[in-house]
């Protein structure tokens, strides 16, 4: 949780990236209450949180058949980049 939260607040990090109308894919596996702080931090400056943690390790995901467990932005999930990206990825 540390470094994730490190990378995301960082004064050069994610968030300070983020601007309306930004897309964020979290696929780190954290508490949910760190999870929902991110997302509430990103809504805040305009932008959609989508939390993507993922199931399985190399073989999945050198086979493509990651399992993503996703909760957030309904719109962001259904957008067909998203649906793309992680399908090429695996399932979610």
């Amino acid at each position: 949780p540390e470094a994730s939260a490190a990378v995301f607040n960082a004064p050069d990090g994610v968030l300070a990236g983020v601007s309306e109308k930004s897309s964020i894919i979290d696929c780190a596996t954290l508490a949910e209450s760190d999870m929902k702080g991110m997302s509430e931090a990103v809504v805040a400056k305009g932008g959609r949180f989508l939390e993507a943690p993922v199931s399985g390790s190399k073989v999945p995901a050198a086979t493509g058949t990651l399992i993503f467990l996703c909760a957030g932005s309904k719109v962001l999930f259904e957008e067909p980049t998203v649906q793309a990206s992680l399908n090429a990825m695996g399932k979610a």
